[in-house]
């Protein structure tokens, strides 16, 4: 297994010291967040040429890989507008990614076609997959999904009819623990356990969100999540099985990129030298 720190983890810091951090504490790679960069994309007396270089030289510095750039969101987009700006939009990372030397980039959609059959997301969302994919013609990069445990396509089964829908063996998902665990508080098709990762392939998963936390079990329909305080805890402080989640993932193969993530509210405010530490001190506790 290889190990990246999460760019959630450090809310409040910035991309060159959430490398610096991850070098310093014994990370393999780091999963840099696109809220961010994009900050620093856009400082007002630089230019992205100047960004890029900056990370560039980071991490050649602490001798890290990115695991992933997480995440570009909308996948969900219907309209010939929203296309085109998600389109547009892909084309940005992509380049931003193949600059820096990052392998993947994560994909989300949320909530715009919560009116919608899981059917009718599939067939949406799959499509603008297939569209974006096209634009990776001449470069070895990957896609990976994650489904939020509060938006239509949330279960393993609903992952599974995803990747098969796009069918390109550049397009995987990202295993998070926590959103599987907490969409099982949403109805029958999502009550998944570790042993239903045999109806994936190993191939399908690009990379593990090792995280922790509490279920939502009073859902108010139409209501949002307070995901930030469900998710407010560190590897093995919350109710998730972990370890059966590991052992189901070794039994199947899987040896790729382990990615400790959190939300919240007071783990924002402690130390992130601690905070990172612990994280990957837990992390491998399970998988190491």
């Amino acid at each position: 297994m290889k190990y990246a720190l999460h760019g959630c983890n450090t809310q409040h810091s910035n991309i060159l010291s959430d490398i610096a951090l991850a070098g310093r504490t014994g990370y393999d790679g780091i999963e840099l967040h696109t809220s961010k960069f994009q900050r620093m994309l856009t400082l007002p007396h630089s230019d992205e040429l100047w960004a890029l270089t900056k990370v560039k030289e980071a991490l050649a510095q602490t001798k890290l890989e990115v695991s992933c750039i997480d995440i570009i969101p909308n996948l969900e987009a219907s309209t010939v507008r929203e296309r085109d700006m998600l389109y547009s939009t892909a084309e940005k990372w992509i380049q931003i990614a193949i600059h820096i030397g990052a392998p993947c980039i994560q994909l989300n959609a949320f909530n715009k076609l919560d009116a919608l059959s899981v059917q009718d997301n599939i067939r949406i969302i799959s499509q603008n997959i297939r569209q974006i994919l096209t634009i990776l013609s001449h470069y070895n990069m990957r896609f990976q999904y994650e489904g939020a445990a509060w938006t239509p396509l949330y279960s393993l089964g609903h992952l599974r009819k995803l990747c098969d829908a796009v069918g390109d063996s550049r397009f995987g998902i990202v295993l998070d623990f926590w959103h599987l665990f907490a969409g099982q508080s949403r109805d029958a098709e999502a009550q998944c356990s570790p042993s239903d990762l045999k109806t994936l392939s190993k191939e399908m998963i690009f990379s593990v969100h090792c995280s922790d936390g509490k279920r939502n079990d009073a859902i108010v329909p139409g209501q949002p999540w307070d995901e930030v305080r469900l998710r407010d805890y560190l590897i093995g402080d919350g109710d998730i099985p972990l370890n059966e989640w590991k052992e189901a993932l070794i039994a199947m193969g899987f040896d790729g990129w382990i990615v400790g993530e959190f939300l919240g509210y007071t783990l924002w405010e402690q130390d992130h030298h601690y905070i990172a530490t612990e994280m990957l001190a837990r992390a491998k506790k399970i998988f190491g």
